[in-house]
């Protein structure tokens, strides 16, 4: 995670996220509740909730970014606020806790997602 994804002033997005954090201690402020930091996580964000860190140790792990569309593309019959309700709700929780045991099939998807990733971008510059 790049320190500008450990932001430690109050901001929102008007995109969803996924946080994987692997290593940090701290606290993750969602919604100006203070969560402890636990790892290995997952934490959910919706667009437009408030979010920052109170960091005591650096994070490590990784982030997801997608917009609302990515979730439920505007083409579909599904397109009213909600077809985000599994996402909203995840993002309540102050986090989804991991045993060990989870992490490799979470580094493959994480490998596999920059992998694809690399794929498009190649694509889109030829």
């Amino acid at each position: 995670m790049s320190n500008r994804a450990q932001a430690t002033i109050p901001h929102r997005h008007d995109y969803f996220e996924l946080i994987f954090l692997e290593e940090g201690a701290g606290q993750h402020i969602i919604d100006y509740e203070p969560y402890e930091i636990k790892t290995p996580s997952f934490y959910f964000l919706s667009q437009g909730q408030i979010h920052f860190w109170k960091l005591e140790k650096g994070l490590a792990g990784k982030v997801l970014l997608f917009p609302r569309e990515f979730l439920i593309p505007p083409a579909t019959a599904f397109n009213h606020e909600g077809d985000v309700a599994i996402f909203n709700s995840l993002s309540k929780a102050p986090c989804v806790c991991l045993n060990d045991e989870n992490l490799p099939k979470i580094h493959a998807l994480f490998n596999e997602i920059n992998d694809l990733a690399f794929f498009f971008i190649n694509m889109l510059s030829k």
